[in-house]
């Protein structure tokens, strides 16, 4: 995205139309490619070119391919880009080119009205019925699901395939229609807010298998998934796969049986991008590909326990040289198995490689220790941030690629840590909430396709830590308080739920969603009420008032929220406290029963409340209680540190997150407490999940000791612990440069060298401030 050019929201309006094709009623997973010529008397010096698509687009000028997008939107939003393409043009004849896709059905990344598209170069060229359309005719339809959530596979038929509409010649075009439909011409029409991504060409670093497989296919491309898992694999016969030297060239033999052959490649990384095989075969080779993150007894999985996964796509190649791979989709994997089967020549594959995708985060965080456990799990909470995140922040790079809203609570926090704040943050809440219903409740998943209902009550007040988190961090008051308004409307929602006394419970129908620890054991709180919603209510509530006093917003209701904070947290030991234990217990359903459950989170959301018992402060460590998974460990963490339990924090995250780190796989997985790895969610468990990576603000805020007290860090908390580190060094990213931090054991205190950039203070756990400069400081362990 060489041309890509970032501009103000307000200014440019559309002049041109939404074009796209005629269509059957009910047609769904649309590729189509228009074409529009024209002529220029010279080249202009700039040449701004603004493009939108439902949903995807590849442009190519005058046969160069320029760009591809756009960034994600919703039912409400759309973006386009805005390209300099000046130096792309020249005199005489032009011809601009594009592919569209668009899945038609919803899924969990996109949220299409109608395939279109809309271009313009003001005073130069735009959509309209002008341009010549046609559908693309080697991508096939109807085809299977690549996965409910990312939608459909895709079998492309590269016999069918040609170059040459990019240059203007589209036999079979016709008139693009104008298009109106209500959905798409309702959408807020907005320039993109984040920059181009990072794109990197990878090879794989390995050959992991490779196997003759039976002659044969499967009877349905629906059925092609279990298929491909269950066909008989053997050896191949020595000679029938032939490597140059250097690894970067195979040739297939043919074998007389008609067997064809399996290979099987890693890229040692997780990446969310387009697979690039180059193939040179014979008319009628058949390729499948299984995208994965690790081997199944020597394969890519292919089959799950749910038959909304498949994760295959299908090629048929063409006479001579070959180009295998997504266009315009985005796949996300580490693994790959490509199944080259029907040829009777050989097959000579040129390169296999793929271009990732990532946000371009700078790595402006660091930690670095005495443990080298905890420097590998910092490293690989960063990585696992970085793979989960494009355009948006995304749950994992394979399974899904969704933006949950719920998720979110950790990612925005940790990614702020690890890289400061940007405009992926601004973005997130901007698309969050564009999907706030008229009652007030933010939806989980973002874009949520019409059909689904993941209201879940939880993640509405997540929103609020989530807001003053990114205020504390970026100093950005202005974001902030454009959003305290819909989280006034989120609070009101919530209080049409309380009884008498005050208390909430969840609506009923909800998915009352808080942690996999409870799910994986089979505890369900739909049509429960229970302490952990009226303990992030109360939270919210006290949050919203200091959040809107930092950013100077009045709401005139201030003192109602007190009132209510106060009300509804004197409710909820009365209601959930159990006096022979003095836990607290909730109502759960497990399977079809009614009982009851105590957890560690229940306390710590207690406790962040306000709710201080030493009961519950001991409940954090009693393994007797039910722990959380890796996801909402978050706020067991931070009400560690806020009640002196960072030892056990420090040896938690040695427990379960350092067993990720003895794994050697190079992000943490989804699940890592009752279920490991692919072993959760039906034996679909990822194995790069962003909502894992809360130890990178426990290292940052309870070992190097800095936390925020004013918005941007202004002015910050000084309270290290080394508890039984030799030394620990790092960075935290603010808006006014890095703070660096180095601590090293002093007898039973702690020598510490402080970095403080221009605009920040220092608070000492003894009150008095240090200001700008490099401070070295005798410090006693904060435990």
């Amino acid at each position: 995205m060489d041309h890509l050019v970032m501009e103000p929201v307000a200014g440019f309006r559309f002049q041109a139309d939404w074009i796209g094709p005629e269509l059957e009623p009910g047609y769904e997973n649309c590729y189509f490619q228009a074409v529009r010529e024209f002529e220029l008397d010279e080249v202009p010096e700039s040449a701004l070119l603004r493009i939108a698509a439902d949903t995807s687009y590849v442009l190519w000028l005058n046969g160069l391919k320029v760009a591809s997008g756009p960034v994600r939107g919703t039912a409400k939003l759309c973006y386009f880009d805005t390209l300099e393409v000046a130096p792309l043009l020249r005199p005489g004849r032009n011809v601009i080119a594009a592919l569209v896709y668009s899945p038609v059905r919803e899924n969990f990344i996109v949220a299409p009205a109608a395939p279109a598209l809309r271009l313009e170069i003001p005073g130069v060229v735009g959509t309209g019925p002008d341009w010549k359309l046609r559908l693309a005719p080697e991508w096939k339809t109807p085809v299977p699901l690549f996965s409910l959530q990312t939608g459909f596979m895709v079998h492309r038929d590269l016999r069918l395939a040609s170059d040459e509409w990019k240059n203007g010649v589209t036999e079979g075009g016709k008139n693009a229609v104008v298009v109106t439909d209500e959905k798409l011409c309702g959408k807020e029409l907005k320039p993109r807010n984040v920059p181009a991504l990072v794109e990197t060409f990878l090879r794989p670093t390995d050959l992991l298998n490779c196997a003759a497989v039976a002659p044969g296919d499967a009877p349905s491309l629906d059925e092609l998934p279990v298929y491909l898992n269950r066909e008989p694999w053997e050896p191949l016969p020595p000679g029938r796969l032939q490597q140059e030297a250097d690894g970067g060239m195979y040739r297939i033999m043919p074998d007389p049986a008609g067997k064809g052959a399996a290979l099987v490649f890693d890229f040692d990384r997780e990446l969310i991008g387009r697979l690039r095989v180059v193939a040179e075969a014979p008319a009628g080779t058949v390729v499948d590909i299984v995208y994965g993150e690790e081997l199944d007894e020597g394969r890519v999985q292919s089959e799950f326990v749910r038959p909304i996964y498949r994760f295959t796509d299908r090629y048929i190649l063409r006479e001579g040289e070959n180009e295998i791979g997504t266009v315009i989709l985005e796949r996300g994997f580490k693994v790959v198995q490509l199944v080259f089967r029907n040829f009777g020549r050989p097959v000579c594959i040129r390169s296999v490689g793929a271009t990732g995708m990532r946000y371009p985060y700078v790595h402006r965080g660091r930690f670095h220790s005495s443990d080298a456990e905890l420097n590998r799990i910092w490293e690989m909470c960063v990585e696992t941030l970085e793979s989960c995140t494009t355009d948006i922040f995304m749950d994992c790079p394979w399974r899904e690629r969704a933006f949950w809203v719920n998720d979110l609570v950790v990612e925005n926090r940790t990614t702020l840590a690890a890289f400061g704040s940007s405009a992926i943050h601004r973005r997130a809440f901007e698309l969050a909430f564009s999907q706030q219903t008229p009652e007030g409740w933010v939806p989980g998943l973002c874009p949520q396709p019409e059909n689904e209902n993941f209201m879940l009550p939880a993640t509405n007040l997540f929103l609020m830590t989530m807001l003053h988190d990114y205020l504390m961090a970026s100093g950005d008051g202005g974001t902030v308080r454009r959003y305290l308004p819909c989280m006034e409307r989120i609070i009101e929602a919530f209080e049409r739920l309380a009884d008498t006394d005050g208390l909430i419970a969840a609506p009923k129908g909800y998915w009352n969603f808080f942690d996999w620890g409870f799910e994986l054991n089979n505890y369900r709180f739909n049509d429960c009420r229970e302490s952990m919603i009226n303990s992030l209510y109360v939270s919210a509530l006290q949050c919203f008032n200091e959040t809107a006093e930092l950013v100077g917003y009045d709401s005139g209701k201030g003192q109602e929220y007190e009132r209510r904070r106060r009300r509804t947290a004197a409710a909820i030991e009365p209601a959930f406290l159990s006096p022979a234990t003095g836990y607290l217990v909730d109502p759960v359903k497990r399977g079809d029963e009614d009982t009851t459950v105590s957890s560690q989170l229940a306390h710590a959301l207690a406790l962040l409340a306000g709710l201080e018992r030493e009961r519950f402060v001991a409940a954090l460590t009693d393994e007797t209680l039910l722990e959380p998974e890796f996801y909402l460990h978050f706020y067991v963490f931070r009400a560690m540190i806020r009640h002196s339990r960072r030892r056990a924090g420090l040896e938690r995250i040695r427990r379960h997150w350092g067993r990720m780190a003895r794994t050697g796989f190079p992000t943490l997985y989804e699940a890592g407490v009752y279920q490991i790895g692919r072993a959760s969610q039906n034996r679909s468990g990822s194995l790069c999940h962003g909502f894992g990576t809360s130890p990178l603000e426990f290292l940052q805020t309870g070992i190097l000791g800095v936390t925020p007290v004013a918005p941007g860090f202004a002015e910050f908390s000084f309270r290290p612990a080394l508890l039984d580190l030799t030394f620990a060094e790092g960075r935290i990213p603010t808006p006014r440069g890095n703070i660096a931090v180095r601590l090293e054991r002093s007898g039973q205190g702690i020598e510490a060298e402080l970095r403080i950039p221009e605009g920040c203070s220092a608070v000492l756990p003894d009150g008095s401030k240090l200001e700008t400069g490099t401070h070295l400081v005798q410090l006693e362990d904060a435990e």
